[in-house]
């Protein structure tokens, strides 16, 4: 998932000389009379002007790591992570250049997105401490909650539900105390806890609290992640036709946000449950998207799940020559070393492959991504069964 790092080189920076001469001497090789008038038309329209207010700080620094960090919000939801690790990496050094606090805190929980986003989970834990690290030294209960939330979902990822439950209840006592916001994305992870553990009634209320927010506040891609969790539930439930109408309305919200990896993500799902309502044709379609979507955004590890799932519909379908396809393209992906990686081509999606897949009405749309919101604690939709 990673690649190699390349530094961003800054413009080249120079001077505007008039010809013949100098950096020591700009004036240098300029008629005298004319090099007098410039002078003194220098001294005059000088004297008229009048003199700009001194700011009373400065925030070059400040304004270019947000900068940075906005392009690096932009390039995480369109699933490019090498640019979004590169980006967040030069708003930390702009931010460490002047000790702001704040904005280390900020980028250290960017960083540890990005990570969280390709698997690496213990990169992601150390990047999300350091940023609760930061918080607590500017004082911020706002990002000391967002970075609870992060380790939160670190550990929940890993199967740590006990340290999960730890920092999300650190983070809701700040909530609860007037010392920081209400967050959706706090109580979204304290919904997926619930649910990991069965108490889906309890997940349902602080998913309907966070839903409530985030169509308030018109955060798309956030809203997709709520109606996505709230299909998982409703499909481990066995509500089959519910989790399917909560799956269309994430499928809805993340076009509308462009969110590449969730479109990816529910096209899987609603894939999975159409399978549970043995609808396998349906099945077989959206399992296709999925996989064109993983391809488009290069997830490697989508890509696999995908085609693992097309093989086990097309095998229930009895298109046993489309399974042993997939089957072979899946171990085409797992294979180590420099043929790990999807391949530069399309020669994954030949019409072949697929047979009457292809060109049928259900071609994926390829989109690009939504912000992150609350602060850029989003991490994505979650591992989630939909059985």
């Amino acid at each position: 998932m990673h690649s190699s790092e390349r530094t961003l080189k800054p413009p080249r920076k120079g001077f505007l000389l008039i010809r013949g001469s100098s950096p020591l001497n700009p004036l240098r090789g300029v008629p005298i009379a004319l090099g007098l008038i410039m002078i003194v038309m220098a001294g005059v329209l000088g004297g008229c002007a009048s003199k700009p207010a001194t700011p009373e700080f400065e925030t070059a620094r400040k304004n270019q790591a947000a900068r940075y960090a906005e392009f690096g919000n932009k390039q995480l939801s369109l699933g490019n992570y090498d640019l979004a690790l590169r980006f967040f990496t030069l708003a930390l050094e702009q931010n460490t250049a002047v000790d702001h606090l704040p904005g280390i805190a900020q980028a250290q929980n960017s960083l540890g997105r990005v990570y969280l986003a390709v698997g690496d989970l213990q990169e992601a834990r150390e990047r999300f401490e350091a940023a609760l690290d930061f918080a607590r030294l500017a004082q911020e209960a706002e990002l000391q909650m967002q970075a609870q939330v992060n380790l939160g979902v670190t550990f929940l990822q890993s199967g740590e539900s006990l340290q999960a439950r730890t920092f999300f209840r650190s983070a809701l006592e700040a909530v609860e105390a007037g010392q920081a916001p209400a967050s959706a994305i706090l109580y979204h992870s304290i919904a997926t806890l619930h649910a990991r553990e069965g108490a889906f009634e309890t997940a349902r209320e602080y998913l309907e609290k966070a839903r409530a927010m985030n169509k308030e506040r018109g955060l798309w891609g956030e809203l997709a992640s709520n109606h996505y969790m709230l299909a998982s539930v409703a499909s481990r439930q066995g509500r089959h036709e519910e989790a399917l109408q909560e799956a269309y309305q994430a499928l809805a919200y993340d076009k509308r946000a462009e969110n590449s990896p969730g479109i990816a993500e529910t096209l899987f799902a609603l894939g999975r449950i159409h399978e549970g309502l043995a609808r396998d044709h349906e099945a077989y379609q959206y399992h296709l998207r999925a996989l064109r979507v993983y391809l488009a955004i290069r997830n490697r590890s989508g890509a696999i799940r995908s085609l693992e799932a097309l093989e086990e519909v097309a095998l229930s379908l009895g298109r046993d020559e489309e399974a042993l396809s997939f089957r072979q393209q899946r171990k085409q992906l797992l294979a180590p070393a420099e043929s790990s990686s999807i391949p530069e081509d399309d020669s994954i999606l030949e019409e072949g492959s697929f047979g009457e897949g292809i060109g049928n009405g259900h071609e994926a749309r390829r989109g690009t991504g939504s912000g992150t919101g609350e602060g850029g604690s989003k991490t994505g939709k979650e591992e989630t069964d939909f059985p």
